[in-house]
């Protein structure tokens, strides 16, 4: 269930979430990862930035994610710190100004856009407490994902230690598909495709007893934390492999012409009213505000544009949301094939289209035939839709989905 839901879920990005020519978006970041003695960890941040849009670029560490992890040292080169921020006060206003926010969910670490065009920023700020003493060694696994919000076209990560790392240290990187790799004075590791909020940046290390002088202990083995963190990731076998997700993007391209035919509404909004806020300013703005019954809505671009921006999900969420809707509805079935002994991860899915051939001999429009459409930018489909026109155009004559059918549609279809 989870390789066909990662590529249904990677064919569902490629359809509506092309990147936006007008979003703000991030060309190249570096960041250096020094751990210290004391077993807290410095960071500095290069940001080569394409600012188009808004006032401010935030971090958001939420309190359930930090737990004994603290954040401190935090500035921006060349900027000034201010004790109270404001996010209310305009772009110019905030230029050349960084500050902290506290919220009831954890902190934000805010600073001023400065300007439209490309920008660099240098960010740097201190995890305390990050490396943990377990049962059988120590241990740093850490999330130092602050930036996937915006997309990011190259990314690197350089660790280097104040304690030399020893021969018996071991690491492990996930969230995107990359190299990490031994250097001269630590580890480096690049990604091989460009991020998005669908990905993490979640660093794993594990070193001898006694390596940093850390007091924060957890319970667990390294053995045990390492094969947790590779159950589901993307460091593990159940991910989808980069010539996978070459084949289905490159091979539905054209499709991605249709996150501007229908995002044309919304840029026409954003130039009438001027910028967008930031998720974290609208979220605090609405703080108390509840409403007692949910809008009715079918316009599934607009909730997923909301619920990116305000970073509460993406359209992993909206793809699955269909898969329910449409399987509540009675169109589909999702069929797990379980062996008597075998973990539910060694299982086979299989979606199953009701009444599948007097749909396929109904003389509706093909996903080729939207695929030209899109490609001449006059289509008229809902995201819905079009999602429903790509399963029905990846099924086998019986209507079946599999993970082997999938691969078939995206070579056919990156030809």
């Amino acid at each position: 269930m989870k390789k066909l839901l990662s590529i249904m879920v990677v064919l569902a990005a490629a359809l509506i979430m092309a990147p936006d020519a007008d979003a703000n978006e991030i060309n190249n970041l570096e960041m250096d990862i020094e751990i210290n003695e004391d077993g807290s960890v410095s960071v500095t941040e290069t940001r080569e930035a394409d600012m188009t849009e808004g006032t401010e670029n935030y971090m958001t560490f939420n309190e359930e994610d930090l737990g004994e992890v603290e954040i401190t040292d935090f500035s921006v080169g060349g900027y000034t710190g201010q004790s109270e921020w404001n996010p209310d006060a305009s772009l110019e206003e905030k230029a050349g100004k960084y500050g902290v926010i506290e919220t009831d969910e954890g902190i934000e670490l805010v600073w001023g856009i400065g300007g439209y065009g490309e920008q660099t920023y240098i960010v740097h700020y201190t995890l305390e407490n990050v490396v943990r003493n377990l049962e059988d060694g120590q241990s740093l696994y850490w999330n130092f994902d602050t930036f996937s919000d915006l997309p990011t076209e190259n990314f690197t990560m350089n660790v280097s230690s104040e304690v030399p790392f020893s021969e018996n240290m071991k690491f492990w990187g996930f969230g995107f598909e990359g190299e990490i790799n031994r250097s001269d004075d630590g580890i480096t590791w690049n990604a091989k495709e460009s991020l998005s909020d669908t990905n993490d940046a979640v660093l794993l290390m594990h070193f001898p007893p006694g390596t940093y002088n850390s007091s924060v202990t957890d319970d667990g083995t390294l053995e045990s934390e390492a094969e947790a963190a590779k159950d589901g990731s993307i460091y593990d076998d159940g991910s989808i492999s980069g010539w996978l997700i070459g084949s289905i993007v490159g091979g539905i391209a054209a499709i991605a012409i249709a996150f501007f035919v229908f995002m044309q509404r919304f840029t026409s909004r954003r130039s009438e009213a001027g910028h967008i806020d930031s998720g974290a300013t609208i979220k605090r703005r609405n703080k108390g505000y509840e409403a007692e019954m949910p809008p009715e809505i079918d316009d599934y671009a607009s909730v997923a544009f909301v619920l990116k921006h305000m970073n509460m999900g993406g359209f992993e969420e909206i793809f699955q949301a269909c898969m329910m809707k449409w399987t509540d509805e009675g169109r589909i079935t999702i069929e797990i094939n379980q062996k008597a002994g075998k973990k539910l991860d060694k299982s086979t899915t299989e979606i199953i289209i009701h009444d599948y051939q007097p749909m396929v001999e109904d003389k509706s429009e093909s996903f080729k035939d939207i695929s030209k459409q899109l490609k001449d930018e006059e289509v008229k489909e809902d995201y819905e839709s079009l999602l429903w026109k790509m399963l029905m155009d990846t099924a086998d004559e019986a209507g079946r989905i599999d993970e082997k059918r999938l691969k078939k549609w995206s070579k056919k279809n990156a030809k």
